[in-house]
C-alpha cells in the first residue's frame, strides 16, 4: 500500500508541478546570469583587468549566497535568497492538503492505512526537495561548463565583485558538504516542518512558518537555525558542522514523528 501512495504522490505531487521546476530554473538562470554578466563587463572597458573564467562553484556561491553575519558592516537582507527558498516553500505547500481532501481522502478511506498516506507524503517531500536542487545545481553545471569549468572551487576574484563574500577555506572538497549537502539536508528539514505545520492548520501557516525560519535565520548565526546551513556568505562561521548535520537530520526525524502521531488523531473529513 505504501508504494500505491508513493507512485499516487509522484505522478500528481511532482509530476503534475513540471511547471514549478521550470519556473524554478528560470530565477535560477536569472541569479547565474549576474555572475556571468559580471565577469562579460569587467573585459569591456580599455585597460580593466578582465574577470577570470567562472566556476561552477562561483554559481553556487551566487544561488546560495545568503546574507553576512548578523551586525556585520555589510549586512543585509538578501531578498533574491529569500525567494530562492520561498519558492521551493511554494512548491511543497498545497499538495498534501489538497490529496487529504481529494482522492487521497478516498485511497485512506479504502486502504485504511493512515501511516502509508503520511509517509508516503514525506517521500514526496523528499523527492521534490531532491528535484529542486537537482534542477539548481543543473542550471549552475550547465552555465559553468558553457562559460567557465566544472570545478567546485568559487573564485575569490568574482566573488569579490559579485557577492563581495570571502571564498578562504573554500574547496572543491568543502564546497560538497556547503553547496551540495547542507543546503539539501536543510532544506529537507524547513519543508518537513512546513509540511508537519500545514497538516494541522492550513497550507498558508506552513508557508508563514517558512518564512519566519528563514527570516530568524537571517538574524541570527546559531547553528540551530536551520536557514544558516543555506547561507554561503556564513560557510565561515564557527557552526559545529558535524553536530549542525546532526541537528538538521533531528529536525527531519522530529517532524516526521509528529505528524505520523499527529495524523493518527486527526480528523480526516474537516477542513
Amino acid at each position: 500500500m505504501l508504494f500505491k501512495y508513493i507512485k499516487h504522490d509522484i505522478k500528481n505531487g511532482i509530476g503534475s508541478q513540471w511547471k514549478k521546476y521550470v519556473a524554478a530554473g528560470v530565477i535560477f538562470s536569472f541569479l547565474c546570469g549576474v555572475v556571468y554578466r559580471a565577469v562579460w563587463a569587467s573585459g569591456q572597458h580599455p585597460g580593466s583587468i578582465p574577470l577570470p573564467a567562472p566556476t561552477m562553484g562561483d554559481y553556487l556561491f551566487q544561488l546560495l549566497q545568503g546574507s553576512s553575519r548578523p551586525y556585520s558592516q555589510d549586512f543585509d537582507v538578501n531578498v533574491l535568497w529569500l525567494l530562492v527558498n520561498l519558492f521551493l516553500g511554494y512548491i511543497v505547500s498545497f499538495y498534501p492538503f489538497k490529496d487529504l481532501h481529494g482522492y487521497g481522502q478516498l485511497m485512506l478511506i479504502r486502504s485504511q492505512k493512515r501511516n502509508s498516506w503520511w509517509f508516503g507524503k514525506c517521500v514526496w517531500n523528499v523527492g521534490c526537495v531532491t528535484l529542486y536542487y537537482a534542477v539548481l545545481w543543473l542550471v549552475a553545471g550547465v552555465f559553468a561548463l558553457l562559460t567557465g569549468s566544472l570545478s567546485l572551487a568559487p573564485t575569490a576574484e568574482i566573488q569579490a565583485v559579485v557577492t563581495r563574500g570571502s571564498v578562504e577555506g573554500l574547496t572543491p572538497a568543502t564546497m560538497v558538504f556547503h553547496a551540495l549537502l547542507a543546503p539539501w539536508l536543510a532544506s529537507l528539514a524547513i519543508s518537513m516542518l512546513q509540511m508537519t505545520v500545514s497538516l494541522f492548520t492550513q497550507p498558508i501557516i506552513g508557508v508563514l512558518t517558512v518564512c519566519a525560519v528563514l527570516v530568524v535565520s537571517i538574524f541570527t548565526d546559531s547553528f540551530l537555525a536551520p536557514g544558516n546551513y543555506l547561507m554561503m556568505m556564513r560557510h565561515g562561521l564557527s557552526i559545529p558542522w558535524a553536530a549542525g548535520c546532526l541537528w538538521l537530520v533531528f529536525l527531519v526525524a522530529a517532524a516526521v514523528l509528529a505528524g505520523y502521531f499527529g495524523f493518527k488523531k486527526r480528523d480526516i473529513f474537516s477542513a
